[in-house]
């Protein structure tokens, strides 16, 4: 059974938390806002929440500021800031890592596996992903596959749909 919750001390914690700027500290927060948990709901509190949480690198906090700004019923939709918030989100989540190693592979001489890395990405819809996709079949890669610009043109096109301006040319 453990001990009764204790909202008020929670609370209080997390703010002292969040005064140090602990991103977790901020999101918990957001979420008690957003959702009235031990507190009264406040969507602009838990939106300066997520967003300070944000700022201090925390990718789970753009993705629920996004949603906020997504949702008509708390603000008017921001379509347009929560898609620029949520490609933030993708390309420093998980898929960050796979594009610094493409990255590298194709410093170090080995386009082949710059191409599998930046292709997993790309699929994901990573834009920098896509923008490279297009670049290698536009290059073509030795005993992989030729000069191919109609495939080019295609990952080109899918960054530039996400707002991708060099990928438009």
């Amino acid at each position: 059974q453990g001990t009764a919750a204790n909202h008020s001390a929670a609370f209080s914690w997390l703010h002292k938390a969040a005064g140090y700027n602990n991103p977790a500290a901020h999101q918990m927060l957001a979420h008690r806002y957003r959702d009235g948990h031990g507190v009264e709901k406040n969507i602009q509190t838990a939106y300066e929440h997520y967003d300070s949480a944000a700022r201090l690198g925390d990718i789970d906090a753009l993705v629920f500021l996004a949603m906020l700004l997504l949702d008509a019923s708390h603000f008017d939709p921001q379509c347009r800031i929560a898609s620029k918030a949520l490609g933030i989100a993708a390309g420093r989540g998980p898929w960050s890592q796979t594009v610094k190693e493409g990255y590298d592979a194709y410093r170090d001489g080995d386009p082949t596996g710059a191409y599998l890395r930046y292709r997993l990405a790309a699929e994901a819809g990573i834009r920098s992903a896509q923008v490279n996709v297009g670049f290698l079949h536009e290059q073509g890669i030795p005993g992989l596959f030729s000069s191919d610009t109609a495939e080019a043109a295609l990952w080109y096109e899918a960054a530039a749909q996400q707002g991708d301006v060099p990928a438009r040319r």
